[in-house]
């Protein structure tokens, strides 16, 4: 992530919507306390990034008035210094509720680290006792692998390079002008209140997972007004999707979950252009594929991405993105998470309405959607390159995928 800092800032946004009015003195003292309580313990763990001189400051206070999607683009698209905290804290007043939030660089950790910052920050505001974690392999997260697969992984990615290679060979692809501007537009929509439920079954009934719901919803809105129109000898569409292997990671290292750093794995799903129309064709093509994912070690999918960061080290900023643009014709990607922290289900709902998060593009895709439950509110985040994608595209394809994601529940 740090390579992808070099072409733009690689930040990520986690907030929480909250019933009532928005005290702030309250929330910055219990800011503070949080960072006062988290950033020794990771110092003293020899975790990288938090070795800043300076105290970090206050929390931003967002003006009502102004649009949050507007300050959640900003944030994106600003960078940290160096020596900076990691963390960047904002409050945000509305009419009969607040958003607290964090804008942080997304190598210091992933979702699991944003969310236990955010819930300490919470909880202490309540005036609660955060300390409470998960021990290893808790939260949701999966078994650890054998390790016989883990060591076979790599073997495993190799043999099976050829046949991707192939496969996104007939993807659509960026237009070369999308590699000059990385900057980001995002756009959140919160779903109305039983859709996720309504997914759920739809799903069981299918014998598919929420995800591949969400895939289908993506390559469907993305047909109508996605970045990338297809082109007669590239006509298919490769999504990218985002896998959580924190858990089996923690396991291995003795840490908790929670713990910062980046334990993420990434796969792609290829949707054939005469199945897309087609909402059923389109969705077995998508289980299948995620299903022969799932049976793999997931590092074993992520070898095209090692050997871009590895070309990263070698190669100008300027043929950096021509590389990417070129190996990894996506056209979206999904990183979908699951909130089962007990603290915070334990508010949702009378205290906690919705989980915001907002995700970095990178230079590997052009739109990022971030699909958020905790309990029974789902919240879907949308960020697009600006270069591909202007405000008011970028709003009908978030409408359109929510119109998508009704239509499969």
């Amino acid at each position: 992530m740090l390579q992808w800092e070099r072409i733009h800032p690689y930040n990520a946004v986690h907030a929480l919507r909250i019933d009532g009015s928005l005290d702030q003195d309250r929330l910055a003292r219990a800011w503070e306390q949080t960072l006062a309580g988290i950033i020794p313990q990771w110092r003293a763990a020899g975790f990288p990034y938090f070795a800043f001189d300076s105290s970090p400051p206050p929390p931003d206070l967002v003006p009502p008035e102004r649009n949050l999607d507007d300050f959640v683009t900003e944030q994106l698209n600003r960078p940290f210094a160096p020596a900076d905290c990691p963390f960047r804290a904002f409050v945000h007043a509305e009419d009969a509720t607040h958003v607290i939030g964090i804008a942080y660089r997304h190598c210091i950790g992933d979702a699991s680290t944003a969310r236990a910052v955010l819930r300490h920050w919470l909880l202490r505001s309540r005036g609660e006792d955060p300390t409470a974690t998960p021990s290893p392999g808790d939260n949701g997260h999966p078994r650890a692998l054998p390790r016989w697969r883990s060591a076979l992984a790599p073997i495993l990615g190799i043999a099976r390079f050829p046949v991707w290679a192939l496969r996104v060979r007939r993807c659509r692809r960026a237009r070369r002008r999308s590699e000059a501007d990385q900057s980001l537009i995002y756009r959140h929509a919160e779903a109305p209140d039983g859709l996720i439920d309504a997914l759920r079954d739809s799903a069981r009934r299918r014998g598919v997972k929420v995800n591949d719901l969400f895939l289908a919803a993506a390559a469907q809105a993305c047909q109508q007004f996605g970045p990338m129109p297809p082109m007669p000898r590239r006509p298919d569409m490769c999504l990218g999707t985002i896998v959580d292997l924190r858990g089996r990671t923690a396991q291995a290292a003795g840490r908790t979950p929670e713990s910062p750093g980046i334990a993420l794995g990434f796969y792609t799903t290829v949707c054939a252009m005469d199945a897309i129309d087609s909402t059923e064709s389109l969705i077995r093509q998508i289980a299948i594929q995620s299903a022969r994912q799932r049976r793999r070690a997931p590092n074993s999918n992520s070898l095209l991405l090692r050997v871009a960061l590895f070309a990263g080290r070698i190669r100008s900023t300027r043929m950096l993105k021509k590389f990417y643009r070129r190996r990894f014709p996506t056209t979206a990607g999904i990183t979908n998470v699951l909130v089962n922290d007990e603290r915070l289900l334990a508010l949702q709902p009378g205290v906690i309405r919705a989980y915001i998060r907002g995700a970095c593009t990178g230079p590997i895709t052009a739109v990022a959607i971030s699909p958020t439950t905790l309990g029974s509110s789902l919240a879907i985040g949308l960020a697009a390159r600006a270069s591909m994608l202007d405000a008011a595209r970028t709003e009908q394809l978030l409408r359109a995928f929510m119109d998508r994601l009704s239509a499969l529940a």
